[in-house]
């Protein structure tokens, strides 16, 4: 156990977490090309994104009437990636999760699966993983009733 979780393993309540300093990454919007201030940043917890996850990504922002130019799409696999440091150097406005806890982004807060919350000027939605947001139904309607208040687009009933 590393000597900062001994220090403050007894002071708190909950897990914590502690994060390394972050590698850097050079991101690329959904166009391909390098990004470094999006206007959305995609976590997706996978090894890497296949061809229909990346299709079903476009006609998501599509829907949002958001440009590819200005979402980033991130698998951090073994990369540690802090909240902190996208808060500090990108300043990114929104951030989906897709089956990232806050724990991994060294945050210490409890959420609700598909909840939009705000901390920091940044607008957060923790889902479940990619995958299983597009096969259950119940998921997948949560979560598009949050996407629709994180950019204030009406959300048309079926």
């Amino acid at each position: 156990m590393p000597e900062e979780e001994i220090i403050y393993e007894d002071l708190f309540a909950t897990p914590l977490y502690v994060i390394s300093e972050p590698v850097a990454v050079n991101w690329r919007n959904l166009e391909g090309n390098p990004c470094e201030t999006p206007k959305i940043l995609c976590l997706l917890n996978s090894n890497g994104n296949e061809a229909s996850d990346t299709e079903l990504l476009h006609k998501l922002f599509d829907w949002l009437g958001i440009a590819r130019g200005e979402v980033v799409v991130f698998s951090p696999g073994s990369n540690s990636i802090s909240f902190r440091e996208l808060n500090r150097k990108k300043n990114i406005p929104c951030i989906i999760a897709y089956g990232i806890l806050p724990g991994q982004l060294g945050l210490q807060m409890e959420h609700v699966i598909n909840r939009m919350t705000c901390f920091m000027n940044c607008k957060i939605i923790f889902t479940a993983p990619f995958a299983e947001v597009q096969k259950n139904e119940k998921i997948k309607r949560e979560f598009f009733d949050s996407l629709s208040l994180m950019f204030n687009r009406p959300r048309q009933k079926r």
